[in-house]
Parts: structure tokens; C-alpha cells; sequence
């Protein structure tokens, strides 16, 4: 469901002569029938979440009902968790859930040294779901500690998105970074670009490209052979199912 979610957006990115028609009626329609699918069978957050999202970008307002369900799968205690709580909460018109029930969690995770990149920015995100305030410059701060222990391409990508959620001077500083990124991807058979993770971390990551960079109010660098070559990876992935 996560991968089915991910490319979505990319296809909004991608409108280019080679694939702007790639998401036929039909596709679309699959898509539909599949979040619809997993909102009936969803037994935990990240699927709720992914779900709903998913239903109500494609014009599908799913039932408040779901809000029950969102508060009684949420771990208090897990950054991520709060996250996909929050994320599902937002695609509800009236489920409102209790910033101070979370506050110590996302808190004290953007200030643990044992954080990863990808749990920064759950607890990031979720604090702006929240209301809640965030201290920039210790988020910052941690950024740069993690970037000399994961240079992933995966880590810079969960970084780029957290600084999409931070101030547009934070932002440009990632955004910058774009071009170095995109130089890392894997060319396959000449005509495809690809990250080492497959469809999951390579829409992951073009997604936090354009994320950051609308955020800093720039461009984003890409080669436009080179975003040609991400738009037909993304191409072949439009049936992928998990």
C-alpha cells in the first residue's frame, strides 16, 4: 500500500510528453478499488494511514468512523506511530487527536543522539500535525550529527523531507543537495534511473526533491534526461501492488 501511495504523486511531478498519459481510467479506477480494499482490511496504522491518504487523493472522502480506529492503534510511545496517526487523522474532516497525549514522545525523540534520520522526521512531521512547536535549529543540528553516520541514500532522503517541514532557509540548504543526490541514482539498461531499494526509496526520495524544493521557493536541478529516466522507472512500477 505504501508503494501504491508513493508513486502516486510522482506521476504530478512527472507530466512529461513520455508518460503525462501514463494513469489511464482503468489505473486509476485499480488504485481506487485497492485503497478502498485496504481501508476494509486495515489492522494497523501505516495501512490505515496509506489508505485513506490514498482513497482521498483519487476524491474519495472515507467515513469519520476510521477516527476510532486511529486512536485505538496508535502507540504513544513510538514517533512513527504518532506520525501515521496524525497523517490519517488529516484526511478525516473532524478527527482532532490531543497534542499533549504525544508531546513527550515526538519531544524527546528530535533530541535523542539515538534517533535515525527517518525517525527525526516522523517526529518532525508529527509535531507540525500537531500544533506543536519545533525547536529548528536542534533538528538541524541532529541532521548534520546523522549525515556523518548514514550517508544512505535513504537517510539523505527522510533528511530532505524533514527539511521540507522546516523554515525556507533550511530548506534551500537541502535543496541544494538535490543535483548530488540524482548523481547517485543507478542507471538501468541506459534508460531507467533507480535507487539501491527499489520503487519504494527511489519515489521516497524524487518525492522529498520536489517537497524541499517547493518549500525553498527553487527549482529543482534536474537534467531533464534525467528526469526523463526517473518518469519511465516510475512508468513501469504504475502496476506494483504490496
Amino acid at each position: 500500500m505504501l508503494t501504491l501511495l508513493v508513486v502516486l504523486p510522482v506521476f504530478s511531478w512527472c507530466i512529461l510528453p513520455a508518460v503525462g498519459n501514463t494513469l489511464s481510467l482503468a489505473n486509476l479506477n485499480g488504485l481506487k478499488s485497492q485503497f478502498q480494499t485496504g481501508l476494509k482490511s486495515a489492522t494497523d496504522l501505516p495501512s490505515l494511514h496509506y489508505s485513506l491518504a490514498g482513497a482521498k487523493e483519487l476524491g474519495t472522502q472515507s467515513p469519520e468512523t476510521f477516527c476510532n480506529d486511529i486512536k485505538k492503534l496508535v502507540d504513544k510511545s513510538n514517533a512513527e506511530s504518532i506520525y501515521h496517526a496524525t497523517e490519517a487523522a488529516k484526511r478525516l474532516n473532524t478527527c482532532k487527536l490531543s497534542a499533549e497525549d504525544f508531546r513527550s514522545t515526538v519531544s524527546s525523540t528530535i533530541q535523542s543522539d539515538k534517533s535515525t534520520t527517518a525517525e527525526i522526521y516522523y517526529a518532525v512531521h508529527a509535531s507540525i500535525n500537531l500544533g506543536l512547536s519545533v525547536d529548528e535549529s536542534a533538528v538541524e543540528k541532529r541532521l548534520n550529527a546523522l549525515a556523518k553516520t548514514d550517508d544512505s541514500v535513504l537517510s539523505q532522503g527522510y533528511a530532505l523531507l524533514t527539511a521540507a517541514q522546516l523554515s525556507p532557509a533550511i530548506a534551500k540548504t537541502y535543496a541544494d543537495t538535490i543535483n548530488d543526490l540524482v548523481q547517485q541514482a543507478d542507471e538501468v539498461d541506459g534508460h531507467l534511473l533507480q535507487y539501491e531499494g527499489g520503487i519504494s526509496t527511489t519515489a521516497l526520495v524524487f518525492n522529498a526533491f520536489y517537497e524541499v524544493a517547493e518549500k525553498a521557493g527553487a527549482p529543482v536541478k534536474i537534467d531533464p534526461k534525467q528526469l526523463v529516466k526517473f518518469a519511465n522507472y516510475f512508468s513501469t512500477k504504475r502496476h506494483v501492488a504490496t
